[in-house]
C-alpha cells in the first residue's frame, strides 16, 4: 500500500473535504503495515510530558540585559562590518527606550518598525521592548498598500523608520521617529535602564499573517510565550556562547525571533545578513564562511538555493529547517554536509516553533517530532476526541506558547482558539493541519484541511491572493492554486466581457497589494470557473493544469532597491517576476515548474465542445477524472463531485497558448 497521501491532501496543497470525510480514508493509506490501535492516553502522557522551568517572571529583553552584565565585552551583533558588544547593544537599547517612553510608549503600546537589516535594527527592536512596548514588523520591501493595512489595523501610535524608507509608509496619525534625523537626540538619552514597566503578560509583538477574507490577521503574542519558546530552544536543539547564528529572515516572518533573540539570551553572536546576501546562494555560502556561522535557520526553499549554488557544506554547522515540509531528499543532502539537521514545525499563533525533530537518517517522510517545553499536542476528530495512534485527524496545540488573540478579530479568535475539553480553563489552537501520531509517539504532519498553503516558507491564505487578483478592473473572477515541487502559486482568472488583461498587468496589480511571495507566477485565463454540483463553490481540483513548457522568468528580490542589489537571486523566489524584455532571453530552457505560457503571455483556456474527443496529456497518460486523487469514504453518495461551469458543458478544456493556432485538449 502506498505511503503517500492523495495529491489534494499532500503537504503544500489544500484539501476541500472536511476532516470527518477524509480522516478514515487517508489514515488507511499511511502505512504498509497495520498497527493495532494504541491507547492514546499512554502515548500522549509520554509525548506531552513537557513541563519545564523557565523564568516566568522575566521578559526577553531582561534576559538579554542579564547576559550583557555577564559578558559586556563579547560581540553581540555584527552586520555589514559593524559590530556591537553586549554592553553597547544594551546601552543603545536603553537610550532608545528612554526616547520612546517620552513619546508615550509603554505596556501594550504598539510600535511599527520599518528598518533596514542592520545591527541598528536589533537595537531599535530591543529599545521598543525596554520601553514596555510591542513591535509591529514592517518589511520595507512589502507593498505600500500592505504596510498601510498593517498600520491601520494595528493603530500603532509610533512608527520607527529611516529617512530613505519614510516614503514607503502612509501618512497618518502615527508619530514617526526618523532614526537618521533624530540620532543625535537619541544619543543624548541616558544609557541606564528605565524603571521596570509591564509584565510578562504584556504583548511582545504583533505579526501579520495572510487572511482568508482578503485582509491580513495580526497575531498578538505575549512576552511569556516568547520567553518559553526561547528557553526551550536554548535547551533543544540547543545553543551556547560558542555559537554564531546567521540571521537571514525578514522580521515580518515570525521565525526571525529564533534568529535574533535566541543567540542574545544565550551569550552567542548574532550575524545579521543583508537581504541581497541571504537571497543569493553563492553570497549566502560566502557569508556563512565569513562569519563562521554554526547555526542557520532557513526554509527548505532557501536550503535548496544554497545547495543549487554548489555549497559543499560546513562540518560544524547545525541546520534548522522549517516553514515548509522538509522533503526526504533535502534532508539527505543536508545530512551529508552539516553536523546536525533539525526539522521544526509551528504556526505563528503558537509562537514560532511548537515541535522539533532531529533528522538522523534520510528516507521516508520527515516527521515533525515532539512538542517543545510546556507545550501539548493532540490529534483530534471533529468532536475533539483524541484519535488512536496511526489515525489521521486535525492537530491542536496547547500550552504556554499560545498567542493572546488575533488583533481586532474576536470571531476569528473564538474560532481558532478553542476551549480545551480535557483541561477546563485552558485553550487549544486549532491548526488546520492534518496529522497523525505514530505508535512510537512521533508526530507526522500531513498537509492542510483548508485553503491555506505555504509557499517558500510563508503561510498564505489563498482567499487573500484571490481578493487581490479579483480587484483588478479587467478581472471578473479569480482562483489561486499551488502546484509543483517546489510549490508555485498559479492564478486562474476569468476576464470581464470584452477585456483582455495581460499576465504581467495582473501580477503588477497584485504586487501593489500583497507581499511579493503572494504574487502568482503562471497565469491561466478561463471562460468560467468550474463549479461543484451545488452551483456555489469553486471546484478547485477541476481546474486545468498549466501546460508544461519553457522555463519562465526567474524570481528576484522584493522592492526596487532590493532588485538592484539582488538580481542573481534564483529559485528562492519572492514571487516577483522580471520585466519581459529582460525575461525573454531565458525562455528556452527546460523548466520543472508550471509555465506561464509562451513569452510570459499566459495560457488561455476555453471550455471544450461536447463532441471534442478525450485526449492524452503531454506526457502521454490519460488524465484522471477530476477529483480522482481525493480520499472519500466508500459509498458516500452525497460527496460533491466537480462538474462544468453552470452552463453544464463538459469538463474538458482546450488549453490555448496565445500565439498558437491549435489548442490541446485536457480532461481535468
Amino acid at each position: 500500500m502506498s505511503k503517500s497521501l492523495p495529491a489534494d491532501l499532500s503537504m503544500g496543497s489544500h484539501a476541500t473535504g472536511t476532516l470527518d470525510r477524509v480522516g478514515p480514508a487517508v489514515g488507511a493509506g499511511l502505512s504498509e503495515t497495520h498497527h493495532p490501535a494504541a491507547d492514546p492516553r499512554e502515548i500522549l502522557a509520554a509525548l506531552n510530558d513537557t513541563a519545564a522551568d523557565y523564568p516566568r517572571d522575566r521578559r526577553a529583553h531582561e534576559l538579554i540585559a542579564e547576559q550583557a552584565a555577564r559578558t559586556p565585552g563579547a560581540v553581540a551583533v555584527e552586520s555589514s562590518g559593524a559590530k556591537l558588544t553586549y554592553a553597547e547593544l544594551d546601552a543603545r537599547g536603553n537610550q532608545f527606550a528612554h526616547y520612546l517612553r517620552k513619546r508615550g510608549v509603554g505596556p501594550d503600546v504598539l510600535v511599527g518598525v520599518c528598518l533596514d537589516r542592520t545591527a541598528e535594527m536589533v537595537a531599535a527592536l530591543l529599545g521598543v521592548w525596554k520601553a514596555g512596548g510591542a513591535y509591529v514588523p514592517l518589511d520595507p520591501d512589502f507593498p505600500a498598500e500592505r504596510l498601510k493595512l498593517y498600520l491601520e489595523d494595528s493603530a500603532a501610535p509610533v512608527v520607527v523608520t529611516l529617512a530613505h524608507l519614510a516614503g514607503r509608509l502612509p501618512a497618518g496619525a502615527a508619530h514617526v521617529v526618523d532614526l537618521d534625523a533624530e540620532r543625535d537626540a537619541i544619543g543624548r538619552e541616558p544609557t541606564g535602564p528605565l524603571p521596570h514597566s509591564g509584565t510578562p503578560a504584556n504583548l511582545a509583538y504583533v505579526i501579520y499573517t495572510s487572511g482568508s477574507t482578503g485582509r491580513p490577521n495580526g497575531v498578538a503574542v505575549e512576552h511569556r510565550a516568547l520567553v518559553n519558546f526561547l528557553v526551550s530552544m536554548q535547551r533543544e536543539p540547543g545553543l551556547t556562547r560558542a555559537d554564531v547564528v546567521a540571521a537571514v529572515t525578514t522580521i515580518s516572518f515570525d521565525i526571525h525571533h529564533l534568529e535574533l533573540w535566541l543567540p542574545l539570551i544565550a551569550g552567542a553572536r548574532l550575524a545579521v545578513l543583508r537581504w541581497a546576501d541571504a537571497a543569493d546562494g553563492v553570497r549566502l555560502a560566502e557569508e556563512l564562511d565569513r562569519y563562521g556561522a554554526t547555526v542557520l535557520q532557513a526554509t527548505p526553499t532557501r536550503w535548496r538555493l544554497l545547495l543549487a549554488a554548489g555549497w559543499a557544506g560546513r562540518p560544524g554547522l547545525r541546520a534548522f529547517c522549517g516553514g515548509e515540509p522538509m522533503p526526504p531528499e533535502l534532508a539527505g543532502r543536508l545530512l551529508e554536509r552539516v553536523a546536525e539537521v533539525w526539522n521544526l514545525y509551528g504556526p505563528t499563533e503558537t509562537t514560532v516553533w511548537s515541535t522539533v525533530h532531529r533528522v538522523e537518517r534520510a528516507g521516508g517522510s520527515v516527521p515533525i517530532g515532539h512538542p517543545i517545553a510546556n507545550t501539548q499536542v493532540y490529534v483530534l476528530d471533529p468532536q475533539l476526541e483524541q484519535l488512536p495512534a496511526g489515525e489521521v485527524g486535525e492537530l491542536y496545540i496547547g500550552g504556554d506558547g499560545l498567542a493572546r488573540h488575533y488583533l481586532n478579530r474576536p470571531e476569528l479568535t473564538a474560532n481558532r482558539f478553542v476551549a480545551d475539553p480535557a483541561n477546563p480553563g485552558q485553550r487549544l489552537y486549532k491548526t488546520g493541519d492534518l496529522a497523525r501520531l505514530r505508535p512510537d509517539g512521533v508526530l507526522e504532519c500531513l498537509g492542510r484541511i483548508d485553503h491555506q498553503v505555504k509557499v517558500r516558507g510563508y503561510r498564505i491564505e489563498l482567499g487573500e491572493v484571490e481578493s487581490a487578483l479579483a480587484s483588478h478592473p479587467l478581472v471578473a473572477a479569480a482562483v489561486a492554486h499551488v502546484t509543483g515541487d517546489p510549490a508555485e502559486l498559479v492564478a486562474y482568472l476569468v476576464p470581464r466581457p470584452g477585456a483582455a488583461p495581460t499576465p504581467e498587468a495582473v501580477r503588477q496589480h497584485a504586487r501593489e497589494r500583497v507581499p511579493a511571495y503572494m504574487v502568482p507566477g503562471p497565469v491561466v485565463f478561463l471562460d468560467a470557473l468550474p463549479m461543484t454540483p451545488n452551483g456555489k463553490s469553486i471546484a478547485r481540483r477541476s481546474r486545468p493544469e498549466p501546460r508544461p513548457g519553457p522555463r519562465g522568468p526567474e524570481p528576484v528580490a522584493g522592492g526596487p532597491a532590493e532588485r538592484r542589489r539582488a538580481r542573481p537571486a534564483r529559485d528562492l523566489g519572492r514571487g516577483v517576476r522580471e520585466p519581459e524584455s529582460r525575461r525573454d532571453r531565458r525562455l528556452r530552457r527546460p523548466r520543472r515548474h508550471v509555465p506561464q505560457g509562451r513569452g510570459g503571455r499566459g495560457t488561455r483556456v476555453r471550455t471544450a465542445r461536447p463532441h471534442d474527443p478525450p485526449r492524452r496529456d503531454v506526457r502521454g497518460h490519460h488524465r484522471r477524472e477530476a477529483g480522482g486523487a481525493r480520499a472519500e469514504p466508500a459509498g458516500d453518495g452525497d460527496a460533491e463531485r466537480p462538474r462544468a461551469a453552470p452552463d453544464r458543458r463538459p469538463q474538458a478544456a482546450a488549453v490555448h497558448d496565445r500565439g498558437r493556432r491549435r489548442p490541446r485538449v485536457h480532461v481535468p
